[in-house]
C-alpha cells in the first residue's frame, strides 16, 4: 500500500513538473515575443451601482502586468456607458497607457487614486491597483519543480551506479539482489546486472 502510493505521488510530481516545464517555456516565448509585440486582454464590467470595473493583461517590454481599475461613475452623463465583455488589441510593441516605460521590464506593485473634478464638484474616482512582473522570473519560477526531478532522478540513478539502494542508501554489495533494510528488489539495468 506505502509504495503504491508513493509511486503515485512520484508520478504526479512528475506530470507536475512536465507541465511546469512546458509554462516554463511558453514563458520565455511569451517574453520574446513581448519585445516586437503590444498585447491586452481587457474585461470591463458596469455595475448597477454606478461603478466601471475594468481588469486588463498586457505584455510588452519583457513582462507581463495586470491592473485592476475601478471608476465610480456617478455624476457622469450616460454617453459614458460601456458595454460588459472581454477585448483584445494586438500591435506592434508601444508602450502601455497604463505603465511608464522605465518600470515595465522590471515589477510593478502599486496602487493610487485618482479624482476628477468639474466645477467644484468630483466627477469620479478611479481607484487603480497594478502588478508585474518580467517573463525571465516567471520562466525562473516554473523551472523548479522540474529541476528537482531531474536532481532527484540523477540522485537516485548515481545510488544506483555505487552499488546503493536507490530507495534507502543501504550499501548492496553483500546483497545484490534485494535491499535488506528496505525491501526493494533490484530491477535489471541497474549496473548491468539482473
Amino acid at each position: 500500500m506505502r509504495k503504491g502510493l508513493r509511486r503515485i505521488g512520484s508520478r504526479l510530481l512528475t506530470a507536475g513538473a512536465l507541465a511546469s516545464a512546458v509554462a516554463c517555456l511558453m514563458a520565455l516565448a511569451l517574453g520574446g515575443r513581448s519585445y516586437f509585440r503590444f498585447d491586452e486582454l481587457r474585461y470591463e464590467n458596469a455595475t448597477s451601482a454606478g461603478y466601471r470595473r475594468t481588469t486588463i493583461i498586457t505584455s510588452h517590454h519583457g513582462g507581463i502586468h495586470l491592473a485592476l481599475i475601478r471608476r465610480d461613475r456617478r455624476g457622469i452623463t450616460s454617453h459614458f456607458r460601456i458595454q460588459s465583455g472581454f477585448s483584445r488589441e494586438s500591435s506592434s510593441a508601444t508602450p502601455s497607457r497604463l505603465f511608464p516605460p522605465d518600470t515595465t521590464a522590471g515589477f510593478i506593485l502599486k496602487s493610487e487614486e485618482i479624482e476628477i473634478w468639474r466645477e467644484g464638484q468630483r466627477q469620479y474616482v478611479t481607484k487603480r491597483k497594478v502588478a508585474g512582473a518580467p517573463y525571465a522570473f516567471i520562466a525562473l519560477l516554473f523551472a523548479v519543480p522540474p529541476s528537482i526531478v531531474f536532481w532527484r532522478w540523477g540522485r537516485r540513478r548515481a545510488k544506483s551506479r555505487e552499488g546503493l539502494c536507490p530507495t534507502c542508501g543501504y550499501d548492496l554489495r553483500a546483497t545484490p539482489n534485494r535491499c535488506p533494510e528496505c525491501g526493494t528488489a533490484r530491477t535489471i539495468g541497474q549496473d548491468g546486472q539482473a
